[in-house]
């Protein structure tokens, strides 16, 4: 058994065979009716036969559109199955995600992240305790454009080491006019955990439930 990995979810969708089942069922009573009707109908006013294959037409159609629904289902159940495998396999491996949570503790390293889409000449970080206070400011200067991450010493701006807990950082991204540019902050953290219980399969990195699917890196454990 897999540690750190968590499913609540047990209900399994209604199946469209069933639906299927039941458009075959009055097609083939459609039938049997049209037959028994046709033998029986007044030979001085007849029933309109295009009328009779415009409807059994229509049976057919729908018949393959749900055919067709099958199929695609099919595809999606083993598409999200290999979606399962790859996240279980993020488990214990250290990788880059959206976000901006930091644990800080002795015997653990910290790093601050960001991604930018184009240059920066200054990049600001704040580093922000549970009480919305600023503990730390910090600035780096000429930020190229990608991902980066940066040791962070553990230190309040007094230099006395911080106390051990969770803590957030904001990030600003100034350009060389001044302006202020997009910037993303990223966490880059071990997956402890991941979810299957939701629409979207999460993993579980310094606190932060991101979308499997968002993971920018992975590297070996």
């Amino acid at each position: 058994m897999i540690s750190g990995v968590s499913d609540s979810s047990t209900a399994t969708p209604q199946s469209t065979g069933n639906v299927s089942d039941r458009l075959t069922t009055n097609k083939d009573q459609f039938i049997k009716l049209l037959v028994a009707q046709l033998k029986n109908q007044d030979p001085l006013n007849t029933s309109d036969p295009d009328k009779f294959t415009q409807q059994l037409t229509q049976f057919s159609q729908l018949e393959q559109l749900y055919n067709i629904n099958d199929s695609f289902k099919g595809l999606k159940d083993q598409q999200h199955s290999m979606d399962k495998s790859q996240a279980v396999s993020f488990i214990g491996k250290t990788v880059d995600v959206p976000g901006n949570k930091m644990f800080i503790s002795p015997d653990q390293p910290a790093k601050v992240g960001f991604h930018l889409d184009a240059p920066a000449d200054n990049i600001s970080i704040d580093v922000v305790n549970g009480s919305n206070q600023i503990v730390r400011s910090m600035d780096v200067s000429n930020v190229d454009s990608g991902s980066t991450f940066l040791d962070f010493d553990k230190k309040d701006r007094f230099g006395n080491a911080l106390p051990q807990g969770n803590y957030t950082y904001r990030v600003r991204s100034i350009d060389g006019s001044g302006n202020t540019t997009n910037v993303q902050p990223m966490v880059r953290g071990i997956v402890n955990q991941v979810d299957f219980s939701g629409d979207s399969i999460l993993v579980k990195v310094n606190g932060l439930n991101i979308p499997a699917s968002e993971v920018t890196a992975v590297y070996a454990a």
